[in-house]
Parts: C-alpha cells; structure tokens; sequence
C-alpha cells in the first residue's frame, strides 16, 4: 500500500508539475502514454496477452508521442514567438512522460490489489499514506512558494474542486478496476481530452 501510494503521489506530482512548463494540449495528448506503459506492465504482472493488432496500436501511440515532443522540441529552439507550448516544452513532455508512466504502474498495482483483496482496504491505506507522502513532500518542495502565493475565493474554490474531481475519480476508478482492467480504464480516460480541450476553450 505505502509503494502504491508512493507510485500515485509521485506520478501526480509530475503532471501538475508539467503544466508549468509545457502546454495543456501537449499534456493531455502525452498523458495517453499510459496505455502503452499499462499494456506492457499487464502483460508481465497481470498475464494479459494481446494480439498483433494491439501491438501495432502501441507504435501508432508511441509515433503521435514522439511528434508531439519533437514538435514541442522544434517550437522552442526554433524561438517562435507565437508559439504557446510554456517556458520549457520539452522538459514538460518529459515530466509528463515520466509521470504517465507513474500512473500506469499504480493502476496495474490498483489492478491487482482491489481484485484480489479488500476494495475499501485499499483505498483507506491510498488515502492514509498518500496523504502522509504528499504532506512530506509538500513541506519539503512547495512550502515556500505557497507562503508566497496570493489567494482569491476563485484560487480556493478551483482548489478544492481539484480534490473534489479527484476524490470521485479514485472511488469510481476502483471500483471500475473490480469488474474490468486497466487497459479499457485508462482507453476510456481518452475522453477526457475532449472535456479538457471544451473547458480550455471557454476558461
């Protein structure tokens, strides 16, 4: 549980910390290296097997992936001043990258832990420790800065539905992990770069 924990704090923590850097597109489209990193650890814990077809839905993944990063790679050096990728694309891509993979071990781990033991043990030992990991490092890496951060009520409000969206999201998720596998979950995330490219639009 505590390496689960580990696992999802950690893979959060590069996401979020992409956004910095890079662009919502590029984070959202690169998050989707998920599914290949899921495929591959189902395969060798979870004794998934797929068939070529699968297989040549990895490397059309991975060739869009590498696109966007070169792209990103490209926009920056080349100094376009109209281009919208952040101050770092490339060291976004490979935050988001590195954390897209994070989250594809927990899931599989998700995967396994709530199928063969105690859904509710799961998530209150996630819950406990998550939250014990990311006080640490919160303390550690972020207190400064969040002394010197200025607050509104929309900071707070969009701050807590934050963790509400993400509450709902770990309940929901392990209980669609009983009854199906982390492949289909996270294909089924892919919907979500819709909603995010709908409220990028209007916010």
């Amino acid at each position: 549980y505590v390496f689960a924990a580990v696992l999802d704090v950690e893979a959060n923590f590069l996401v979020l910390e992409a956004y910095n850097y890079t662009s919502i597109t590029s984070v959202m489209l690169l998050d989707c290296f998920t599914i290949p990193c899921a495929m591959i650890l189902s395969y060798v814990f979870l004794n998934c097997r797929y068939t070529w077809k699968h297989l040549a839905g990895i490397v059309i993944c991975l060739s869009g992936l590498t696109c966007i990063v070169l792209n990103d790679y490209l926009s920056f050096n080349g100094n376009d001043d109209n281009n919208n990728t952040g101050e770092n694309p490339l060291m976004g891509d490979i935050l988001c990258l590195i954390g897209a993979a994070l989250y594809a071990s927990s899931n599989v781990l998700q995967e396994r832990l709530v199928k063969f033991s105690n859904r509710h043990e799961y998530i209150g030992n996630l819950g406990l420790f998550g939250a014990i990991i990311a006080a640490i490092q919160f303390i550690i890496v972020d207190l400064s800065s969040m002394r010197k951060a200025t607050y509104s009520l929309r900071i707070i409000f969009s701050m807590f539905g934050f963790i509400g969206c993400l509450f709902m999201m770990y309940i929901n998720t392990s209980a669609f992990l009983q009854s199906s596998d982390t492949i289909v979950f996270n294909l089924s995330l892919l919907t979500s770069d819709v909603y995010a490219v709908i409220f990028t639009y209007f916010f």
